[in-house]
Parts: C-alpha cells; structure tokens; sequence
C-alpha cells in the first residue's frame, strides 16, 4: 500500500538586509535538493508582501517520505544562506522550522 500525502501550502517570512536587497530578492535566489523546486514543490513571492515566500507541495503517492533543504542566497552576497528542511510523507508535510544561517 502507498503512502498517499495531500498538496500542502505554507508560507516563510524572510527578511532582508538592507532593504535594497529585500527588493532584488527573487525565485532565482532559492535552491533545494533531490530536485524538488519545479517537481514536487514550488515557491513565489507574495504580491502583497515582498517579504512573504509562499511554498506549494505537490500531492505524493509514493511510498516513501520524500524530502528536501530548501535554501536561499542573498541576493548581493551569495556566502549568506540559511535554510530549513521539507518532508512529505503520507501523513501530509511536515515543516522542521530549524533555520540556519550562513555567512
């Protein structure tokens, strides 16, 4: 029997400094492993609120968890990131909300 996970959506706040930057960040600046963005997960800025990223897991009806690190460059020095960790499994998604910061 599969695990068969529902399409999930949640959002992340993501601040930048200085503001300059907040306004050059884009979809380009994000990256995830396993090949997850443009597969099984999908983010976009939100129209409203430059600083709100919204993320859209596809359905999953594979037999097992499926996870990535999704991580995001700052736009004017690409040696800060920081990052948090998807996993979908038949349960649905889980976020594990442990941000790290790089520098």
């Amino acid at each position: 029997m599969s695990d068969i996970s529902t399409p999930g959506e949640f959002s992340r706040t993501l601040v930048v400094s200085p503001t300059s930057a907040q306004n050059n960040i884009s979809v380009s600046n994000w990256s995830a492993t396993n090949n997850a963005l443009g597969n099984w997960l999908t983010v976009t800025q939100n129209a409203n609120d430059n600083t709100l990223w919204d993320f859209v897991l596809s359905a999953h009806s594979g037999s097992t968890t499926r996870q990535t690190e999704v991580t995001v460059t700052h736009p004017e020095n690409s040696n800060i990131t920081t990052s948090f960790e998807i996993s979908q499994s038949g349960s649905g998604i889980t976020d594990t909300d442990d941000d790290e910061v790089s520098s």
